[in-house]
C-alpha cells in the first residue's frame, strides 16, 4: 500500500518553484545573462580574451580587448 507518496503535477512544480527560490524563467535569464555580462566586462578589464561564435561565418573566435577577432579554423 502507498499511502501518501504520491503527489499530484501541481505539487511537483510548487516543490520547482521552492528549489529555485521562487524565481521566473524571465528572471532566471535575466540573471544568468547578467552574470554572463559581467563576467566578459570583467575578462576585458583583465586583457582576458573572450571566447564567442559568430553565427553569419559559422566559427568560433575570440576576442581580445583591443577589439580584434581571432577566428578559429578546423583542423
Amino acid at each position: 500500500m502507498n499511502v501518501g507518496c504520491q503527489m499530484d503535477s501541481a505539487q511537483n512544480i510548487n516543490d520547482f518553484d521552492d528549489r529555485m527560490g521562487g524565481l521566473s524563467d524571465d528572471e532566471l535569464l535575466y540573471r544568468f545573462r547578467e552574470a554572463i555580462r559581467i563576467e566578459n566586462e570583467i575578462k576585458r578589464i583583465k586583457g582576458v580574451p573572450i571566447a564567442g561564435y559568430d553565427v553569419t561565418m559559422r566559427k568560433p573566435y575570440l576576442e581580445y580587448p583591443d577589439g580584434h577577432r581571432e577566428y578559429h579554423e578546423k583542423t
